[in-house]
């Protein structure tokens, strides 16, 4: 493990302590445990609770987001003077019966309804299915860790826009099929 991996390891442990202690399950992913960088996941926080645990649970119902730091481009010495901690979450809504066009004005829409971040609709990789996604990002001094609080309300936010999002899809389809 390299210096910098090391760094963000205890950062993220360190982030981890405090989301736990306000409520948000919060677990680290080493690199190569299917990440390609140190990662951060987090449950965010929905107005549907937590699902039952339970082997069948659904695809979706466990409202995740996965964190990672912005690293510096190789090549430069210096660690610059902000860093970036990058959250990414997928939307699992059935876009069934809705057309191109009309996904995305719902995203161009919600988008003006978020605090933090934003909606964007695409392929998650290539040749995969389309489906709204939901990125944000908390920035800092490189130099210091990561205010939790700060990291905490971005949390709480996504879980906001993850619900807001789902109903806004739901009552989408429901009226195209009025249509």
């Amino acid at each position: 493990m390299d210096h910098i991996d090391e760094k963000i390891r205890l950062e993220f442990e360190d982030l981890k302590d405090f989301l736990n202690s306000v409520g948000i399950i919060t677990e680290t992913v080493p690199r190569g445990g299917g990440f390609d960088a140190e990662t951060m996941l987090v449950c965010l926080p929905s107005v549907h609770g937590l699902p039952d645990m339970t082997e069948d649970m659904e695809e979706g119902s466990l409202h995740l987001a996965s964190a990672c730091f912005l690293l510096p481009d190789e090549g430069e010495k210096e660690p610059g003077i902000t860093k970036y901690l990058s959250f990414y979450s997928q939307i699992h809504a059935s876009l069934d019966g809705m057309e191109e066009p009309d996904i995305l004005r719902l995203v161009n829409r919600m988008n003006r309804t978020v605090r933090i971040g934003h909606y964007f609709y695409g392929e998650v990789s290539e040749g995969e299915n389309r489906m709204i996604q939901y990125r944000a990002m908390v920035s800092g001094d490189a130099q210091e860790p990561l205010d939790g609080g700060l990291v905490a309300d971005a949390v709480f936010e996504m879980g906001v826009a993850y619900d807001l999002m789902l109903e806004a899809v739901e009552q989408e389809r429901a009226s195209a099929v009025q249509d």
